[in-house]
């Protein structure tokens, strides 16, 4: 059956169809381990940007509380929570003992004067202290904007990597299939080129013996 699968050119279809399938298990291949080692290091790059996202986001949240985007109620909880805050508490303490330290020389510790300077001191005080607070939320929306940004683009350009990869993989597919059929379709002619060739042969080996007289 081999010889005469040879003959007819059916081993070398097979071999072709084997070639071919070679081939396209590599394309595969090759297609997955791209596809997985582009996806692998995007998702580091995205985790190394998470923290600028997250800080970002916790840091808009907290700019619409204080502009009460998401209602009364979250921003009045922002500032029951601002006013409570060991920073601005801290900072607050400070500067009151500061102004009572100076005016208990003067006798004035108790004074309507003092008075009206520590409220002036805290009203100051809060409005710098929020606005300042503000601007560092501000920075870190900033922040997030710019790792949110960067992000988009790494994912857009892995994405258009994969694209690519995987319309080239498609074009190699597409020719090694016409390659594959080309050479099927030449593989078809080889029993007949083969007949022919014998019947060649068989043509030479005869017309010189037809030219013999029996019995000469």
């Amino acid at each position: 059956m081999g010889l005469f699968d040879s003959f007819f050119g059916k081993s070398q279809a097979r071999d072709i169809e084997n070639a071919r399938g070679e081939a396209d298990s590599a394309y595969r291949k090759g297609l997955e381990q791209f596809t997985g080692t582009t996806k692998e290091y995007l998702d580091r790059s995205l985790g190394y940007l998470q923290p600028e996202l997250q800080g970002g986001q916790g840091a808009l949240k907290l700019l619409g509380d204080i502009l009460g985007v998401s209602g009364a109620g979250p921003q009045q909880a922002y500032f029951d929570s601002f006013q409570t805050d060991p920073g601005f508490m801290a900072s607050l303490d400070a500067g009151t003992q500061a102004l009572n330290r100076a005016a208990a020389p003067r006798g004035l510790r108790w004074s309507g004067g003092q008075a009206q300077s520590l409220f002036d001191f805290g009203q100051r005080h809060f409005t710098d202290y929020l606005n300042n607070r503000t601007s560092n939320l501000f920075n870190l929306a900033g922040f997030g904007q710019n790792a949110a940004t960067n992000s988009a683009n790494l994912v857009s350009g892995a994405g258009n990597n994969i694209a690519g990869a995987q319309f080239g993989t498609g074009q190699l597919f597409g020719n090694n299939a016409i390659n594959t059929g080309n050479a099927m379709a030449q593989s078809r002619g080889v029993g007949i080129n083969n007949l022919l060739g014998l019947g060649n042969m068989f043509a030479k080996f005869v017309n010189p013996l037809s030219g013999l007289k029996l019995g000469a």
